[in-house]
Order: C-alpha cells, then structure tokens, then sequence
C-alpha cells in the first residue's frame, strides 16, 4: 500500500459542480505505508490549521470506515 505522506484538505482537488474530489496533489511524502496513516495526518491538518471545518472529521472518518 501506498501511503501519501502529506494528505489534508490542501492537497485535494475538489469539482465544485459534483462536490467530489477530481484529483490528490503533491505526492513527494509518499512511501510504502498504510492508509490509516494518511487519515491520521489528515485529521491532525484539520485540527491544527483548519478548525472551521473540525466538524467535518466525522464525516472523513465515516467515508473511511474507522476514526484513527
């Protein structure tokens, strides 16, 4: 598996008119890793630098399937 290594909101390209993501930027952190990695960083992201949308972190973890 392939870890993303820097994965978060500022690395997501969102398609405004369907509201899902069209594509996943900047890949240079990436390793051989477990995805549960990505959804941790991701909601360390949030946390720290996008706190305005903390209420969203439920609905990541849902789509996922677990809360890290």
């Amino acid at each position: 598996m392939i870890a993303h290594g820097d994965f978060g909101p500022q690395n997501v390209l969102i398609r405004p008119a369907q509201h899902d993501v069209s594509a996943v930027s900047n890949w240079e952190f990436c390793h051989p890793g477990p995805p549960i990695e990505d959804l941790a960083w991701a909601e360390w992201i949030v946390r720290r630098h996008h706190r305005y949308k903390f209420g969203f972190l439920p609905e990541l973890f849902a789509d996922y399937g677990c809360e890290p």
